[in-house]
């Protein structure tokens, strides 16, 4: 069993899709493959301009864990600058056994 979260953002005004890419692959590469109980990450585009995170954890705490942390990371902030913080939203679900065990 892991923990699958789901983020979707928008682009800050004035932001590109190319800051944003450059963005993402500092955040990812300087914080979130440093977590603890990190297990994958996917990024998608949208036909709207939308982004949408795709991050595997162990665990629940994990994840708390690690967004704890997120605010106050300096390997966060270009990606938070890049992005209309109004616009994200954040799902969390746990994986299921889908042979009954």
């Amino acid at each position: 069993m892991s923990v699958i979260e789901i983020a979707r953002v928008a682009l800050a005004s004035g932001a590109t899709h190319e800051q944003f890419i450059e963005q993402n692959r500092v955040l990812e590469a300087g914080y979130i493959v440093k977590q603890p109980g990190f297990l994958s990450r996917e990024l998608a585009s949208g036909e709207g301009g939308g982004y949408v995170v795709v991050v595997h954890w162990r665990t629940a705490a994990d994840a708390d864990a690690s967004m704890s942390r997120f605010a106050t990371d300096p390997n966060t902030q270009g990606f938070m600058s890049v992005i209309d913080a109004a616009t994200m939203s954040m799902d969390r679900y746990q994986t299921v056994a889908l042979d009954g065990g």
